[in-house]
């Protein structure tokens, strides 16, 4: 839980500038979309969000957004 809300600050810290590691840190917490524990799926979810709206501006890097947004879209864990 730590972990993933330490990337939510760092997205609402840093903003835009977070782009050049916006792929590693989408890989880094996608894990906890399909965690046991609701608090670490809705800290997961809060902090993508985060990291979109962090690079929303430049339109570029939403594609490292790909292989999470199916669980996202449908709360499947499994998907």
């Amino acid at each position: 839980h730590t972990a993933i809300q330490i990337v939510y600050e760092i997205a609402l810290l840093i903003g835009c500038d977070v782009l050049p590691h916006l792929g590693n840190l989408v890989d880094v917490i996608s894990h906890g979309l399909g965690d046991l524990f609701p608090q670490i799926r809705e800290i997961t979810a809060l902090s993508l969000s985060a990291l979109a709206d962090a690079v929303e501006p430049s339109r570029s890097g939403l594609e490292s957004f790909d292989h999470v947004l199916r669980r996202l879209w449908f709360g499947s864990v499994h998907c």
